[in-house]
Parts: C-alpha cells; structure tokens; sequence
C-alpha cells in the first residue's frame, strides 16, 4: 500500500464519474491511469476544507482506515489532493450501502448475515482498540457479491486518542445510532458501536428504529427510556433474537455483552435460522 503524500491526485487518476455525494463531500468513481485499476475517490466538499477541525478529521479516517486490513473494512490506499482539495483514495465497490437494503427489503436471514460481517470487522477494530462510534447502515458497503465493507471512520476512536478531536464532551455520531453514553458526552468504548448494532438489529427485524420522533424526543428517549421488546413488534423472530437486541440496546455500555459474546449468540441465531428455513422448504417438498 503506497504511504500518504500530498500529490494531486489527477497526476496518476482519471476521475469517470460522481458516485456519491454526502454531508462531508463527494465521492467519485477513478481508474488509476498506469494500472487500469478501479478506485474511489472521497473528496472533502470546499466548505469543510476551510476548517482546520474538519480536515484533520478527514485525514483522521485515512489514517484508522489505513491502519486497518481486514476484509471487512474498505481499505485505503493513500491521501491526495483534487484542486487543492483533500482527498482519500479507496477501494472500488460495486455495489450498494446496507441503508439502500434496508430500505428495499431484507430477509431476515441475509440481513444478520450481513451483520455478522459487520461484527468481524468489529472484533478485529476492536482488538485494536478502536470504536467506530458512528456505525450505521449508509456507512456499511454491501458489495455485489454480498461481501460487507465498513466504512466511514472519520469519527474513530483509539484508546490512546489525545488529539482533541474525540474528546469526553463532543455529541458526536448519527443521533438514530448513538448510544445514550454519545447523547451524553460521556466516554465511548468498544460497546457504544455494539448499540448501533443492535439498534440495526432492531430495525431488520421491525422495519423501523426502536426510537422515533424528532431529533429532541429521540435523544431524550435513548436517556430516559428502555428501548421497546422486539417479541411485541415481531413474533415469528427465532429465539433469542429479542433478547440479543434488548441486551444491546441496555442504556450502561457496562451491561452490554462483548463483541466476541455478540459474534458467538449471533451466529447461533443465524444457524437457527437458516436450519428452520431449510426444513420449511423440506416440507413442502412432495414425498
């Protein structure tokens, strides 16, 4: 993987197309000029690049990204300019985010699996003590082939942080994700992303978010309520879904199960499942 410098990035990229665009800028689509190779190409919008803030978190997520190679994580190849503007070479997907699945229509089956990869790029992160701390279905990469990427981790966090930029205080994350410590401005850690998971959870499973309302109400919510039962909103969901979600949905991060207790309960769950699914088609089967 080439080291970061500060070149532009047209010397080496032919920009194709936009093929994205969100609250920090656009995202293009590149073919690297030497390799034929496809990349994307994350360019800061010129707003926030006036902030010094801004575009030091910017090159934040270059560098937790960089820093990690898992199958599950869109890698980085490194850091440039586009007219002057700061920008992030990635990989190329071909695909969707897992917030356009959602809002298609998941079975319930290839939305946990789905998931679990986001759980394996979590132990991974997490072993390395870093927390996303804004983990949410539209920075989920779902590649064509169904390989989940995690993407997005400007807003990282490692234990060893004394930049500023993720200090105790800052609300910080997409408020329909965040865990009520977030709300808060108290200290995050590996169990404020296994929230958002299971805030996830929750919406594949219910087809909304366990909280709604406006912005006030939902933050209020996530500080003074418990998040509602999944068995009263789904009952046909396979046992121990329900109590997964409201375990992780627990308002103390201290009362959360781990990343590596998530990973094993889900999995079972998933191989309950897929093994119920299979004997329903055996049955309608003719003998």
């Amino acid at each position: 993987m080439d080291s970061f410098d500060t070149h532009d990035v047209e010397a080496h990229y032919e920009l194709l197309e936009p093929v994205g665009k969100g609250g920090m800028g656009t995202v293009y689509k590149a073919r690297h000029k030497e390799s034929q190779e496809l990349y994307a190409i994350k360019v800061l919008s010129k707003e926030l690049s006036r902030t010094r803030v801004q575009r030091e978190r910017f090159f934040r997520e270059a560098q937790t990204a960089h820093s990690l190679s898992h199958q599950n994580i869109v890698s980085v190849k490194e850091v440039a300019y586009l007219k002057g503007l700061p920008c992030i070479v990635m990989e190329f997907l071909q695909g969707e985010t897992l917030y356009d699945q959602f809002k298609r229509g998941l079975s319930l089956a290839v939305g946990i699996s789905r998931l679990l990869q986001v759980v394996d790029a979590l132990l991974y992160a997490h072993e390395k003590e870093i927390t996303h701390r804004d983990l949410k279905p539209a920075n989920i990469m779902v590649s064509s082939d169904g390989v989940v990427k995690v993407a997005d981790w400007g807003l990282a966090k490692t234990t060893t942080d004394e930049t500023g930029l993720t200090k105790t205080g800052l609300l910080v994350g997409t408020p329909t994700y965040m865990a009520p410590e977030q709300v808060a401005g108290e200290p995050t850690e590996a169990r404020t992303d296994l929230y958002a998971l299971g805030v996830m959870l929750y919406e594949l499973s219910a087809k909304n978010t366990p909280f709604t309302g406006t912005l006030a109400q939902v933050l209020q919510a996530k500080l003074k309520e418990r998040a509602p039962s999944l068995i009263a909103v789904n009952r046909a969901l396979p046992v121990g879904l329900p109590e997964l979600v409201n375990d992780l949905l627990r308002r103390d991060p201290k009362t959360r199960p781990t990343t590596i207790e998530v990973n094993r309960r889900l999995t079972v769950i998933l191989d309950r499942l897929t093994s119920r699914k299979a004997r329903e088609v055996k049955e309608t089967l003719p003998s």
